[in-house]
């Protein structure tokens, strides 16, 4: 006997089948009527039983009714790292884009509580990420805020510094740069500038401190979500704190991660810029070559703060030296699951 009908016709048919493929779903209700997620808005994906609404850019989240008990992870736009220079000091790291997050991967004194989300639109704001700073340019730019509705807002992470002065307050603060007349790295759990609370404090604990100068020429890591931005050690750089792992989506991601301070040589020997991990850039290895003097960007979605350029000198020849920057912050993500 044949099928007498494919309910919601054959590309229905055709996505029903896929998700079973996948686990997501026993395949039955190919056959039979299924009604999808009520809900819109974002990137609509299904894994453990739930329905996960993923935005990696702004839009609105709308629920025709009200969602008793939802997970939600809010990460703002990591900051941009301190630009490559001919000072012989390494710049400073960016710090990472603010964390709000209720899933059990976040650790228990950073996890906010239940979240029930009511019937009707609510506006979702996805952060961007600071731009890094240009050759000689002091100090990169801060991350944006993410936002879900009134409540939850992130805060963007803090930016990189070069030279002179301190680096920038954010969710996470930036490392400062390298050198003697270097200030000091920027302060976490502190509003960006187009937050609504700026220049306060978030109300919760939302990233760390920047890591400050070493006793030499190296520059400071940038602040992630649950450590600070260490200082450097001398003439390298500093590691960027660290984030955290999550899997609200199905799949584990680093998120907020500080930068790495960027490193002061070649003038100065061989060094290596500051790790970094949870989607933080690296800071620039100041080598021979005008690429090393990059901080890496923070990647895509994770508010991972940019890594901090690397400082040259004009006793060292490195053609295209004017070209490197300082990394560009990882922009942020807003993601919400419930039960299908």
């Amino acid at each position: 006997m044949g099928v007498k009908k494919i309910n919601g016709g054959v590309e229905d048919f055709i996505n029903k089948f896929v998700r079973a493929r996948g686990g997501d779903s026993t395949g039955l209700d190919a056959a039979t009527a299924w009604t999808p997620a009520a809900a819109t808005g974002g990137a609509i994906s299904y894994s453990g039983g739930k329905t996960i609404h993923t935005f990696t850019s702004s839009g609105t989240f709308n629920s025709p009714s009200a969602i008793p008990s939802a997970e939600y992870l809010i990460v703002g736009g990591g900051g941009g790292g301190g630009g490559a220079n001919t000072s012989a000091d390494g710049a400073g790291a960016a710090g990472a884009g603010g964390v709000l997050t209720n899933h059990p991967d976040c650790p228990a004194p950073l996890r906010g509580g239940a979240f029930p989300i009511g019937a009707g639109p609510v506006s979702v704001i996805v952060g961007g990420g600071g731009a890094g700073a240009g050759f000689n340019v002091a100090n990169g730019a801060w991350g944006s805020i993410s936002q879900f509705g009134t409540p939850l807002i992130a805060s963007g992470g803090g930016y990189g510094r070069k030279g002179p002065g301190d680096a920038g307050d954010g969710a996470s603060g930036g490392g400062s740069g390298g050198g003697g007349s270097a200030g000091a790295g920027g302060s976490g759990s502190k509003w960006s500038p187009d937050a609504p609370g700026h220049p306060g404090s978030t109300p919760t604990t939302q990233g760390n401190s920047g890591g400050d100068n070493g006793p030499n020429y190296g520059s400071g890591g940038g602040g992630g979500f649950t450590a600070n931005g260490s200082d450097s050690p001398s003439n390298n750089g500093g590691p960027g704190g660290a984030g955290f792992d999550c899997s609200i989506t199905g799949s584990t991601v680093g998120y907020a991660g500080g930068g790495g301070g960027g490193a002061a040589g070649p003038y100065r020997g061989t060094l290596s810029g500051g790790t970094a991990t949870h989607g933080g850039g690296a800071g620039a290895n100041a080598d021979t070559t005008a690429p090393t003097y990059n901080g890496a960007d923070g990647t895509t979605n994770t508010g991972g703060g940019g890594g901090g350029g690397g400082g040259g000198h004009s006793s060292s020849s490195i053609p295209g030296l004017p070209t490197a920057t300082g990394g560009t912050g990882g922009p942020g993500i807003v993601i919400i699951a419930y039960p299908t």
